[in-house]
């Protein structure tokens, strides 16, 4: 088992506690996940400069954990000071792209449910990636789930129609 165990000795008894994985697989409905094999696939679209794959436990009770893969685009797909529509437009465009290549390339249950591009990451003091701070899909931020693809920015909506097969 790739798990991280601390021996703790106390007076006259040893006992094990488990800390966690030491690798990114995780387990969403009834399927073991290696994270870093999603990421590899984002990583082969133009578009990406940097990805993070996480699995989120849902807000409410009673849900299932789900993929979100947060992204970083190149810079040269859209620019930094572009805030346009253009900027919007092009990141769904990019996102769309990316779920039919992952569709391809991968089983459905390995298929994020969101999509999230970040102009940066979240860092902790140590310059890590911070994945406690990252942005959850369902509070702000650019979301695409399967049936539905919006845009959070600074209060305005804007709701982008896409066909599902």
């Amino acid at each position: 088992m790739n798990a991280c165990v601390r021996r703790v000795l106390t007076r006259a008894l040893a006992c094990e506690e488990f800390l966690g994985r030491v690798d990114h697989q995780v387990k969403i409905r009834g399927y073991r996940i290696e994270l870093e094999e999603i990421m590899n696939c984002v990583y082969q679209h133009r578009s990406v400069k940097e990805c993070l794959v996480v699995a989120r436990e849902p807000d409410y009770t009673g849900g299932e954990k789900y993929l979100v893969a947060y992204i970083i685009m190149e810079s040269s797909v859209v620019g930094a000071d572009d805030v346009s529509s253009n900027h919007h437009e092009a990141r769904a465009r990019m996102v769309q792209e990316l779920r039919l290549l992952l569709e391809e390339r991968l089983p459905a249950y390995m298929v994020p449910s969101h999509f999230m591009v970040l102009d940066k990451w979240p860092l902790s003091p140590n310059g890590k990636v911070d994945r406690t701070a990252l942005p959850s899909p369902t509070r702000g931020g650019y979301v695409s789930h399967p049936r539905v693809r919006w845009c959070v920015c600074g209060g305005a909506c804007a709701v982008v129609r896409v066909r599902v097969r």
